[in-house]
């Protein structure tokens, strides 16, 4: 029997794939007050506004909704290809770009 012991240390890196259609989403936003600006790492899981699933680290959730108080403010541009970018992202079960103020 095969025991598989998983650590709180152990984390599963996004897939490539979906790590580089959120950077063509990124690309296909306007952004002036950099609330995507922690989208630069490796590990899309842990940008800010993404959840991943746990097992698979597919991205999940796709928050963007109220990642700082200059929302109001802020301004999200959307040109073509945004459709493709979130295409390759299958998993991704809850989306949100709206603000209520």
């Amino acid at each position: 029997m095969l025991q598989v012991v998983v650590s709180a240390q152990d984390h599963i890196m996004c897939i490539e794939t979906e790590r580089e259609a959120l950077l063509q989403f990124k690309a296909a936003l306007l952004d002036p007050y950099g609330m995507l600006s922690s989208w630069t790492t490796s590990d899309c899981c842990q940008w800010q506004g993404i959840r991943c699933t746990n097992l698979t680290a597919h991205v999940l959730m796709l928050d963007l909704h109220g990642l700082n108080r200059s929302w109001r403010h802020a301004y999200f541009k959307f040109i073509s290809n945004f459709s493709d970018a979130i295409y390759v992202m299958a998993a991704v079960k809850v989306f949100k770009l709206h603000h209520r103020g």
